[in-house]
């Protein structure tokens, strides 16, 4: 099943607030996490853990805020169009590794930062370059 784009708002939003977090997650969130056996398919239980940490919740917020172009027309967001299968199969597989790994928050930061997710990191950074929160 194809991702909709609500669903890569979700899980880009996410990821992109986990890079900003300054700590590590609590275990009950990491426990939340572990239980999402395939991110992709169940973005809205994501979202749902990212509501259930005040500090996550915040910075979740914010990104939402960035990555929806118009509110008023959420089939307008500001994501930008890449190869969608392709793209899709690595935002979902990214996610599933920062989901489960032990240490979310560091494993963001490293997958936004890599060069050997060049596409996923080109994405990343035209999207959140370009719309710098205030």
């Amino acid at each position: 099943m194809a991702m909709t784009q609500n669903d890569k708002v979700i899980i880009t939003a996410f990821i992109h607030a986990l890079t900003r977090l300054d700590k590590k997650l609590p275990t009950t969130v990491l426990n939340q996490l572990g239980m999402i056996l395939d991110v992709a398919d169940h973005a809205r239980r994501l979202e749902m853990v990212a509501s259930s940490y005040t500090d996550l919740a915040r910075l979740y917020a914010e990104e939402c805020d960035r990555l929806w172009a118009d509110p008023r027309d959420p089939q307008k967001g500001y994501l930008p169009n890449f190869d969608t299968n392709e793209y899709d199969r690595e935002l979902k597989n990214l996610a599933e590794q920062i989901c489960h790994s032990p240490n979310p928050v560091q494993a963001a930061k490293d997958a936004i930062n890599s060069s050997q997710n060049s596409r996923i990191q080109a994405f990343f950074h035209q999207i959140f370059n370009s719309s710098q929160p205030n």
